[in-house]
């Protein structure tokens, strides 16, 4: 990914170039192609060039207008390049000569704040009118991208990537926020970093900055999902075709020609991606090289652990069909969550998870094999093989018995007996509803008992009014409509992922790519009716018979949800020095006014535990999130 910073004064009173060049210092990562920079009476702009696009050889940034009253930096990734090119009056010739950066500074040029509504794909910029004195953040309404920005005294402070300017000074934490993050289930606060006074610009708006803040919402995920409108067809086939090559479209127009790898495991979403990406390389006798962790030593603790979630037999059998992928196994046996502690330093996202080992390798070996590009499959499960099988709840609870009873006869028509509509389809949803209900009313009374604070801080930062209005999220929300459900767990990795995927990227000089997070495609897919999603008494249905002629049919039959972390528990137990680090806290006796230490140490040795005899997931996500929030506040407190 590209990569941007820069400073704005509004009052024309100069730059703090000292603060520039620490900031430009700081994004000087290694992949990247040079770093350019313009500094003009108020505004000093960088940018950190990565080229993976034919036309991003003709790409110069920062970017001056021809008619010298804007400035431009920013990062673009645009798909469906020739639907803008057209717009913008562009021939082919002269649109492959033109670089995105070009093409949004005319479309800007000409549509002004409205040209978001014409770009597609992964993108953040920044723009200055010189005319106006004022500068705007723009930033993509659903993809991988990043603007983070403070304003202190009278500059504007900002970067693609958070760590190339938080450390120009001592910022405040934010104990609100941080308590906020270390809750599984509670969204951050939005625009809200870690550090009091750094912001970051949310997916579908963009700030202005002049005498004063204005913030504004161009792109409402909910309502684009909600009102889109209902496609009907006759026959199943003619929904396969549509639903087919939309996604086909979303795969292609994400290919270039630099050295691309893909992240691939033994599951559907990031093997669909990949028999796409086959069909169109093979062509011009191109491989894509696929990474794929596995995991480093099963616990003999659990039965079957290797019958279970063992992938290479999977993936193998994908690349034996599929033979421009080139399948690589990794199981980082070397690797221990230790070392990461010391990095937990981003006040976006300091948080390790079970996976941060794996994804944290692959980009460092795609790195050193000089990898530009690396696809993946990250939304697929809630945009690609999303399956439903609450929808016929979702119509009688909503008393749209109509509908109701015509789906239930089309569920007779198609093979399903009274007995397995009644108990898979209505009892087991409706338990689940209630289920969920009863959890989030004990998780609303008992909040405080799964934070890694202790009570006596709670109490301080009154943590419990803010609570009172803090919206609960994933895993929580006991809504029983399938299709509200999807949106908002969309809308939340969205808000979350895409960011978190940049800044990885970045740092090690890589381009991300997700076709299933490509908003035409999810807009598509959201046009179907749940139900198609579920029919002939299978899950998946419609990505099922989509792909049932290009995928092995041991992937489409198997049920086993692999996870390249399940050795989390067995990593932490070996790991010498994360013990270390844990039993050393008990020593820092500033650390027990804010936090639980104690609880922390338990949680350990719990984990640990050799008479364990399951995996410890959710334990161990625990485990490193507690011990993230700690060592980010030991970094900067």
């Amino acid at each position: 990914m590209s990569g941007f910073f820069g400073i704005f004064n509004p009052k024309g009173t100069g730059i703090d170039l000292e603060a520039f060049e620490q900031m430009k210092k700081a994004a000087d990562h290694p992949g990247h192609d040079g770093i350019e920079t313009y500094i003009d009476d108020n505004i000093a702009f960088g940018h950190v060039m990565l080229r993976v696009s034919p036309e991003s050889q003709y790409d110069q940034q920062p970017l001056k207008s021809s008619c010298g009253n804007y400035i431009l930096v920013g990062h673009f990734r645009l798909d469906y390049r020739d639907e803008l090119g057209d717009k913008l009056g562009l021939t082919q010739m002269e649109l492959e000569n033109t670089p995105d950066s070009l093409l949004v500074l005319m479309a800007y040029q000409k549509w002004n704040e409205k040209c978001v509504a014409h770009l597609d794909g992964d993108w953040a910029f920044v723009i200055f009118s010189k005319i106006e004195n004022k500068i705007n953040f723009f930033k993509d309404p659903f993809g991988i991208s990043a603007i983070f920005y403070k304003i202190e005294k009278a500059e504007v402070v900002f970067a693609a990537d958070i760590l190339i300017f938080q450390n120009l000074k001592k910022h405040k934490i934010d104990l609100i926020n941080l308590f906020c993050l270390s809750i599984n289930g509670f969204n951050s606060i939005p625009t809200r970093t870690l550090f009091e006074g750094i912001c970051f610009v949310q997916s579908g708006s963009f700030h202005t900055f002049k005498d004063t803040t204005k913030i504004t919402t161009y792109f409402n995920f909910n309502s684009f999902c909600r009102e889109r409108i209902k496609i009907f067809y006759l026959h199943d086939d003619d929904f396969v075709f549509d639903y087919f090559s939309s996604f086909c479209s979303a795969v292609r127009t994400r290919i270039y020609s630099n050295t691309q790898g893909i992240m691939l495991s033994g599951g559907l979403d990031s093997s669909a991606v990949a028999t796409i990406l086959d069909k169109e390389v093979k062509l011009s006798n191109r491989t894509i090289k696929a990474f794929t962790s596995t995991p480093n030593n099963l616990d003999s603790r659990v039965p079957n652990a290797n019958k279970t979630f063992e992938e290479k037999e999977y993936v193998n059998e994908f690349c034996e069909l599929n033979r421009s992928i080139v399948p690589n196994f990794f199981s980082f046996s070397d690797i221990h969550y230790s070392i990461y502690f010391s990095k937990c330093k981003n006040a976006f996202n300091p948080i390790l998870t079970n996976n941060t080992f794996w994804l944290n390798s692959i980009f460092e070996v795609a790195h050193k094999e000089k990898i530009k590009l690396m696809y993946n499959g990250q939304l697929g499960n809630y945009s690609l093989s999303w399956s439903p099988y609450n929808f016929l709840l979702d119509t009688l609870i909503d008393f749209k018995f109509k509908r109701f009873f015509f789906l239930f006869k089309d569920l007779v028509y198609y093979g399903y007996s009274i007995k397995d509509i009644l108990i898979n389809l209505l009892l087991k949803p409706l338990r689940d509803f209630c289920v969920k209900t009863i959890n989030l009313f004990f998780i609303k009374k008992k909040i405080f008992g799964g934070t890694v604070f202790n009570d006596k801080i709670v109490n301080e930062i009154e943590i419990k009014k803010f609570i009172k209005n803090n919206k609960i999220i994933l895993g929580y929300s006991n809504s029983v409509d399938s299709v509200k459900i999807r949106t908002e767990v969309l809308n939340s990795l969205n808000q979350k992922i895409g960011m978190m995927w940049y800044l990885e990227s970045f740092r090690w000089g890589i381009t991300s790519l997700d076709p299933t997070a490509d908003l035409r495609f999810i807009g598509k897919a959201f046009s179907f009716a749940p139900d198609l999603y579920y029919r002939n008494r299978e899950s998946k249905y419609l990505f099922k018979k989509s792909f049932r002629a290009f995928l092995p049919s041991n992937h489409l039959k198997n049920n086993h949800v692999f996870k390249q972390s399940i050795d989390a528990a067995l990593r932490i137990k070996n790991d010498l020095v994360l013990k270390k680090f844990i039993y050393d806290l008990k020593d820092d006796i500033s650390l027990y006014e804010i936090f639980d230490i104690s609880g922390v140490i338990k949680l350990y040795e719990s984990v640990i535990d050799p008479k364990t005899n399951k995996f410890l997931l959710r334990q161990t996500n625990t485990l490193l999130k507690n011990l993230s929030v700690i060592f980010f506040f030991k970094n900067y407190s």
